[in-house]
Protein backbone atom coordinates (compact mmCIF):
# COMPACT_ATOMS: atom_id res chain seq x y z
CA UNK A 1 0.00 0.00 0.00
CA UNK A 2 2.69 2.42 0.70
CA UNK A 3 4.76 2.96 -2.20
CA UNK A 4 7.12 5.15 -3.73
CA UNK A 5 5.73 7.67 -6.78
CA UNK A 6 7.17 5.96 -10.02
CA UNK A 7 5.03 7.51 -12.36
CA UNK A 8 3.58 11.21 -13.76
CA UNK A 9 0.16 9.50 -12.02
CA UNK A 10 1.53 8.84 -8.88
CA UNK A 11 3.35 11.93 -8.53
CA UNK A 12 0.71 14.35 -9.71
CA UNK A 13 -2.02 12.31 -7.04
CA UNK A 14 0.83 13.21 -4.23
CA UNK A 15 0.89 16.67 -5.41
CA UNK A 16 -2.76 17.10 -4.89
CA UNK A 17 -3.02 15.51 -1.42
CA UNK A 18 -0.16 17.34 -0.12
CA UNK A 19 -1.60 20.78 -1.44
CA UNK A 20 -4.85 19.61 -0.07
CA UNK A 21 -3.14 19.00 3.34
CA UNK A 22 -1.21 21.95 3.61
CA UNK A 23 -2.91 24.79 0.99
CA UNK A 24 -1.28 27.42 2.70
CA UNK A 25 2.50 26.42 1.02
CA UNK A 26 0.54 25.27 -2.22
CA UNK A 27 3.76 23.96 -4.70
CA UNK A 28 3.22 23.92 -8.12
CA UNK A 29 4.38 20.75 -10.38
CA UNK A 30 7.30 22.53 -12.06
CA UNK A 31 8.33 23.56 -8.25
CA UNK A 32 8.67 20.18 -7.10
CA UNK A 33 9.62 19.08 -10.29
CA UNK A 34 13.03 21.32 -9.27
CA UNK A 35 13.23 20.60 -5.95
CA UNK A 36 13.55 16.68 -7.47
CA UNK A 37 15.96 17.99 -9.95
CA UNK A 38 18.17 19.32 -6.95
CA UNK A 39 17.28 17.43 -4.09
CA UNK A 40 19.38 15.16 -2.31
CA UNK A 41 20.36 11.45 -3.08
CA UNK A 42 17.28 9.88 -0.71
CA UNK A 43 14.65 12.00 -0.83
CA UNK A 44 11.69 10.32 -1.44
CA UNK A 45 8.11 11.27 -1.89
CA UNK A 46 5.53 8.27 -0.73
CA UNK A 47 2.06 7.49 -1.61
CA UNK A 48 -0.63 5.69 0.68
CA UNK A 49 -3.09 4.70 -2.36
CA UNK A 50 -5.46 7.86 -3.49
CA UNK A 51 -5.70 9.18 0.34
CA UNK A 52 -1.72 9.71 1.94
CA UNK A 53 1.90 11.53 1.26
CA UNK A 54 5.34 11.50 2.76
CA UNK A 55 7.83 13.43 2.26
CA UNK A 56 11.44 12.02 3.68
CA UNK A 57 14.47 14.43 2.89
CA UNK A 58 17.65 13.66 4.23
CA UNK A 59 20.20 16.18 5.13
CA UNK A 60 22.08 17.94 3.07
CA UNK A 61 23.99 20.73 2.16
CA UNK A 62 21.44 23.42 1.55
CA UNK A 63 19.63 22.13 4.92
CA UNK A 64 21.39 20.25 7.66
CA UNK A 65 18.00 19.07 8.88
CA UNK A 66 16.25 15.74 7.75
CA UNK A 67 12.67 15.90 7.45
CA UNK A 68 9.53 13.53 7.62
CA UNK A 69 6.26 15.15 7.22
CA UNK A 70 3.04 12.92 6.60
CA UNK A 71 -0.45 13.64 6.01
CA UNK A 72 -3.41 11.61 5.26
CA UNK A 73 -7.11 12.83 3.65
CA UNK A 74 -9.62 13.25 6.80
CA UNK A 75 -11.99 10.70 5.60
CA UNK A 76 -8.76 7.75 5.86
CA UNK A 77 -8.07 9.08 8.95
CA UNK A 78 -7.86 6.44 11.86
CA UNK A 79 -7.23 3.67 9.79
CA UNK A 80 -2.99 3.47 10.53
CA UNK A 81 -2.00 5.13 6.89
CA UNK A 82 -0.34 7.56 8.96
CA UNK A 83 1.72 5.57 10.82
CA UNK A 84 2.54 3.32 8.03
CA UNK A 85 3.33 5.79 5.84
CA UNK A 86 5.61 7.60 8.86
CA UNK A 87 7.45 3.93 9.66
CA UNK A 88 8.46 3.29 6.04
CA UNK A 89 9.50 7.05 5.73
CA UNK A 90 11.81 7.06 9.20
CA UNK A 91 12.96 3.16 8.34
CA UNK A 92 14.28 5.23 5.44
CA UNK A 93 16.08 7.71 7.04
CA UNK A 94 17.29 5.30 9.91
CA UNK A 95 19.04 3.70 7.05
CA UNK A 96 20.95 7.01 6.18
CA UNK A 97 22.05 6.87 9.63
CA UNK A 98 19.02 9.99 10.87
CA UNK A 99 18.19 9.42 14.69
CA UNK A 100 16.72 13.14 14.87
CA UNK A 101 14.35 14.66 12.39
CA UNK A 102 12.24 17.87 11.67
CA UNK A 103 8.01 17.64 10.33
CA UNK A 104 5.72 19.92 9.61
CA UNK A 105 1.82 20.78 10.84
CA UNK A 106 -0.53 23.30 9.81
CA UNK A 107 -1.92 25.54 13.56
CA UNK A 108 -5.35 23.81 14.06
CA UNK A 109 -5.50 20.20 12.82
CA UNK A 110 -5.62 18.52 16.30
CA UNK A 111 -5.04 15.05 14.52
CA UNK A 112 -1.14 16.35 13.18
CA UNK A 113 -0.15 17.85 16.57
CA UNK A 114 -1.19 14.70 18.42
CA UNK A 115 0.24 12.42 15.85
CA UNK A 116 3.78 13.83 16.59
CA UNK A 117 3.38 15.02 20.02
CA UNK A 118 2.54 11.13 20.50
CA UNK A 119 6.28 10.43 19.14
CA UNK A 120 7.92 12.62 21.20
CA UNK A 121 7.86 15.48 18.60
CA UNK A 122 8.47 19.51 20.16
CA UNK A 123 7.43 22.60 18.14
CA UNK A 124 10.78 24.23 17.58
CA UNK A 125 9.31 27.15 14.92
CA UNK A 126 6.51 28.86 13.84
CA UNK A 127 5.76 30.38 10.75
CA UNK A 128 3.35 32.93 11.15
CA UNK A 129 0.41 32.42 7.90
CA UNK A 130 -0.63 35.70 6.68
CA UNK A 131 -2.81 37.16 3.60
CA UNK A 132 -3.94 40.52 2.17
CA UNK A 133 -6.65 41.03 0.24
CA UNK A 134 -5.92 43.51 -2.89
CA UNK A 135 -9.06 44.77 -3.97
CA UNK A 136 -7.91 47.64 -1.73
CA UNK A 137 -4.61 49.02 -0.77
CA UNK A 138 -2.76 51.18 1.91
CA UNK A 139 -1.83 54.91 1.44
CA UNK A 140 1.28 55.02 -0.87
CA UNK A 141 4.54 54.94 1.45
CA UNK A 142 7.05 57.58 0.09
CA UNK A 143 10.20 56.43 -0.46
CA UNK A 144 13.35 57.67 1.66
CA UNK A 145 15.47 60.60 0.25
CA UNK A 146 17.63 58.98 -2.21
CA UNK A 147 15.94 55.91 -3.02
CA UNK A 148 14.50 54.86 -6.41
CA UNK A 149 12.28 51.55 -6.35
CA UNK A 150 12.28 50.31 -10.10
CA UNK A 151 11.73 46.94 -11.73
CA UNK A 152 14.20 44.11 -12.39
CA UNK A 153 14.38 42.11 -15.52
CA UNK A 154 15.69 38.64 -15.15
CA UNK A 155 17.93 39.30 -18.00
CA UNK A 156 19.66 42.19 -16.52
CA UNK A 157 22.97 42.27 -14.36
CA UNK A 158 20.29 43.17 -11.72
CA UNK A 159 19.05 40.45 -11.77
CA UNK A 160 22.42 38.70 -10.38
CA UNK A 161 22.84 41.85 -7.60
CA UNK A 162 19.58 40.72 -6.55
CA UNK A 163 20.58 37.55 -6.08
CA UNK A 164 23.31 38.03 -4.38
CA UNK A 165 21.40 40.46 -1.79
CA UNK A 166 19.32 37.66 -0.71
CA UNK A 167 22.59 35.64 -0.10
CA UNK A 168 24.02 38.58 2.22
CA UNK A 169 20.66 38.94 3.90
CA UNK A 170 18.88 35.50 4.25
CA UNK A 171 20.59 33.62 7.12
CA UNK A 172 19.97 37.09 9.26
CA UNK A 173 16.32 36.20 9.15
CA UNK A 174 14.94 34.55 12.28
CA UNK A 175 14.39 30.88 12.03
CA UNK A 176 16.72 30.58 8.40
CA UNK A 177 19.98 30.96 10.28
CA UNK A 178 20.71 27.46 9.21
CA UNK A 179 20.21 28.00 5.26
CA UNK A 180 22.77 27.96 2.66
CA UNK A 181 21.90 29.26 -0.83
CA UNK A 182 22.17 27.60 -3.88
CA UNK A 183 24.00 29.07 -6.70
CA UNK A 184 23.08 31.58 -8.92
CA UNK A 185 22.19 28.97 -11.55
CA UNK A 186 19.60 27.17 -9.59
CA UNK A 187 18.24 30.30 -7.61
CA UNK A 188 16.69 31.34 -10.68
CA UNK A 189 15.81 27.88 -11.98
CA UNK A 190 14.04 27.58 -8.86
CA UNK A 191 12.57 31.20 -9.04
CA UNK A 192 11.05 30.40 -12.53
CA UNK A 193 9.58 27.04 -11.64
CA UNK A 194 7.43 28.98 -9.21
CA UNK A 195 5.46 30.67 -12.01
CA UNK A 196 5.73 34.45 -13.43
CA UNK A 197 7.67 36.62 -10.64
CA UNK A 198 7.95 40.21 -10.63
CA UNK A 199 11.15 41.93 -8.82
CA UNK A 200 11.21 45.51 -7.72
CA UNK A 201 14.66 46.87 -6.41
CA UNK A 202 15.64 49.82 -3.84
CA UNK A 203 18.15 51.36 -5.77
CA UNK A 204 20.28 54.33 -3.84
CA UNK A 205 22.61 55.38 -6.49
CA UNK A 206 24.81 52.63 -7.98
CA UNK A 207 24.33 50.47 -4.51
CA UNK A 208 21.34 47.95 -4.01
CA UNK A 209 19.73 49.03 -0.83
CA UNK A 210 17.12 46.39 -1.16
CA UNK A 211 14.46 43.84 -2.99
CA UNK A 212 11.54 42.38 -3.17
CA UNK A 213 10.41 39.20 -5.25
CA UNK A 214 6.84 38.07 -6.01
CA UNK A 215 6.04 34.95 -7.55
CA UNK A 216 2.50 34.27 -8.93
CA UNK A 217 2.12 30.27 -9.17
CA UNK A 218 -0.53 29.31 -11.99
CA UNK A 219 -2.58 27.21 -9.01
CA UNK A 220 -3.95 28.86 -6.86
CA UNK A 221 -5.04 31.42 -9.11
CA UNK A 222 -5.10 35.02 -8.23
CA UNK A 223 -2.40 34.80 -5.68
CA UNK A 224 0.94 36.38 -5.17
CA UNK A 225 3.80 34.76 -2.89
CA UNK A 226 5.83 37.19 -0.59
CA UNK A 227 9.35 35.34 -2.23
CA UNK A 228 11.61 37.80 -0.03
CA UNK A 229 11.74 41.09 1.13
CA UNK A 230 15.73 42.35 2.26
CA UNK A 231 17.41 45.26 3.18
CA UNK A 232 21.09 45.85 3.01
CA UNK A 233 22.48 46.27 6.73
CA UNK A 234 23.72 49.59 5.78
CA UNK A 235 20.03 50.98 4.52
CA UNK A 236 18.42 49.44 7.39
CA UNK A 237 16.15 52.09 9.87
CA UNK A 238 14.85 54.48 7.48
CA UNK A 239 11.73 52.66 6.18
CA UNK A 240 13.07 51.06 3.21
CA UNK A 241 11.58 47.96 4.23
CA UNK A 242 8.25 49.41 4.01
CA UNK A 243 8.34 51.00 1.07
CA UNK A 244 9.39 47.36 -0.79
CA UNK A 245 6.63 46.13 0.91
CA UNK A 246 3.77 48.51 -0.15
CA UNK A 247 5.37 48.20 -3.72
CA UNK A 248 4.94 45.09 -3.80
CA UNK A 249 1.23 45.22 -2.92
CA UNK A 250 0.84 47.56 -5.92
CA UNK A 251 2.76 45.37 -7.95
CA UNK A 252 0.73 42.38 -7.20
CA UNK A 253 -2.31 44.17 -8.18
CA UNK A 254 -1.45 45.56 -10.75
CA UNK A 255 -0.22 41.83 -11.98
CA UNK A 256 -3.88 40.48 -11.41
CA UNK A 257 -3.42 39.28 -8.28
CA UNK A 258 -6.61 39.25 -5.40
CA UNK A 259 -4.54 37.78 -2.64
CA UNK A 260 -1.01 38.59 -1.57
CA UNK A 261 0.21 35.73 1.09
CA UNK A 262 3.46 35.55 3.22
CA UNK A 263 5.23 33.72 5.79
CA UNK A 264 7.08 35.20 8.94
CA UNK A 265 8.93 33.71 11.63
CA UNK A 266 7.46 34.34 14.41
CA UNK A 267 10.41 36.13 15.85
CA UNK A 268 11.00 38.37 12.72
CA UNK A 269 9.79 41.53 14.46
CA UNK A 270 10.28 43.68 12.21
CA UNK A 271 8.34 42.20 9.37
CA UNK A 272 5.75 41.07 11.73
CA UNK A 273 5.08 45.00 12.69
CA UNK A 274 5.18 45.54 8.60
CA UNK A 275 2.69 43.14 7.94
CA UNK A 276 0.25 44.27 10.51
CA UNK A 277 0.46 48.57 9.16
CA UNK A 278 -0.17 47.44 6.22
CA UNK A 279 -3.53 45.13 7.08
CA UNK A 280 -2.50 41.56 6.45
CA UNK A 281 -4.88 38.51 7.87
CA UNK A 282 -3.50 35.95 9.89
CA UNK A 283 -4.34 32.27 7.99
CA UNK A 284 -2.97 28.88 9.97
CA UNK A 285 0.37 29.13 11.16
CA UNK A 286 2.88 26.46 9.96
CA UNK A 287 4.37 24.85 12.75
CA UNK A 288 7.89 23.09 12.94
CA UNK A 289 8.53 20.05 14.59
CA UNK A 290 11.52 17.96 15.92
CA UNK A 291 11.95 14.61 17.47
CA UNK A 292 13.32 11.23 17.24
CA UNK A 293 13.47 9.16 13.69
CA UNK A 294 11.78 6.12 15.26
CA UNK A 295 9.60 4.51 13.45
Amino acid sequence: MIRPTETDADVDRWLAIRNGLFPTIWMTRSALDEQDRRGPPGRLKLLAGDVGFAIVTPPNPQSPHPWLTVGVLESARGRGIGSALWTAGATHLNGLGVTTTRSLSIEGVAEGARFLERRGFAVVARNTALERDLRSLPEPVPAPVGIEIVAVAPDSDAFREVYELEVETAREIPGEEDVVMPSFEEWASELAAEGESVILAGRDGDVLAGMAILSFPPDPPGVAWHWMTGVRASHRGRGLGRVLKYASLVAAAEHGATTAQTFNDSRNMPMRRINEEFGYTPMPDLLKWEGPCSS
